[in-house]
């Protein structure tokens, strides 16, 4: 089985709750400790954030989520996601502080927190800085998938004597499709994805314009799922 088919298996396997009660059994007997999950880096973080601009996704504060780690699914684990510095953070289910560890990444999946689903991606992307990283799965029809790409930029701040830091969202959407990364972030993009279907491109610009300023993720996913009943789908893997 391919990269792309195996992490999205792993984190639609996340989805399932039925298994959830297996799982956590399971961890319980072979001791969880002994996965290698709580075995990183200790996280630190040097920023100082005095409003709602912080650096991580949707929340600054621990919240339950599932990750994929070495091919299976832990469950119920306290987790956040750093933007900035592309690193999931997790603590350990029996600690009371405020211990944060970033999981080996080579041996990190994916996961899921707040009902997004995230992959990792080391494939570097032509107009992109490196690899991808984490990006969250927005839509999939059959091995082709719709993501999108979070990341915060960095603004220092001062006021009087106090150097503070806010943090300002960024995302790029990707469609994984025939063995290749597209960008698709403008008409251009959509084009150049996807050439057999240039009008029919233009005219869903045209038609949805106003939802792209809107809201730009419905109009997205709109297009992904717009698009792909024209085009014949691949058993593709990255």
């Amino acid at each position: 089985m391919g990269v792309a088919l195996l992490l999205f298996n792993g984190i639609h396997a996340q989805t399932d709750r039925n298994t959830e009660p297996f799982y956590n059994w399971f961890d319980t007997k072979i001791g969880i400790e002994n996965s290698g999950l709580y075995k990183g880096t200790i996280y630190t973080n040097d920023f100082t954030v005095i409003n709602e601009k912080h650096q991580f996704f949707n929340s600054p504060e621990l919240e339950l989520g599932s990750v994929t780690f070495d091919g299976q699914t832990y469950y119920d684990q306290k987790i956040k996601y750093d933007l900035f510095n592309d690193a999931l953070l997790i603590t350990p289910k029996d600690q009371t502080n405020a211990l944060l560890i970033i999981p080996e990444r080579t041996r990190t999946e994916g996961f899921s927190i707040d009902g997004h689903p995230f992959i990792k991606v080391d494939k570097n992307v032509e107009g992109f800085s490196g690899a991808l990283g984490f990006c969250e799965i927005v839509f999939k029809k059959g091995t082709s998938m719709l993501l999108k790409k979070y990341r915060k930029v960095k603004v220092d701040k001062r006021e009087t004597r106090t150097v503070y830091q806010e943090f300002e969202q960024k995302v790029n959407f990707f469609v994984w499709h025939a063995n290749t990364f597209y960008p698709v972030d403008s008409r251009r993009e959509w084009m150049l994805a996807f050439p057999n279907h240039k009008e029919t491109i233009k005219n869903y610009h045209k038609a949805y314009g106003a939802l792209r300023r809107k809201d730009i993720d419905a109009f997205t996913a709109m297009a992904f799922d717009h698009l792909f009943p024209l085009e014949q789908d691949q058993n593709t893997t990255f």
